[in-house]
């Protein structure tokens, strides 16, 4: 994906689609484009974020550990 692809997506996703045009062009401007393979892993709990993902088709399983029941799927998105 170019900038400007990267920027014709954010500003069709609903999340970014009020923000102003240089606004947009800013965020594109540090957007990469990434595939993940089903079971990457992208953030582990208590890891610090150094990263904003916007899904752009697919979907992201938020789980936790829990001592006595292991891994929960808190939610799928």
């Amino acid at each position: 994906m170019t900038p400007q692809d990267l920027k014709a997506f954010l500003a069709e996703h609903p999340f970014f689609s009020t923000l102003p045009a240089e606004d947009l062009a800013i965020m594109a401007s540090y957007a990469e484009y990434a595939n993940f393979a089903v079971g990457d892993i992208l953030l582990r709990e208590g890891q610090q974020a150094t990263r904003f993902y916007v899904l752009r088709e697919g979907s992201v399983a938020i789980d936790v550990h829990h001592p006595a029941r292991g891994l929960i799927t808190l939610m799928t998105v």
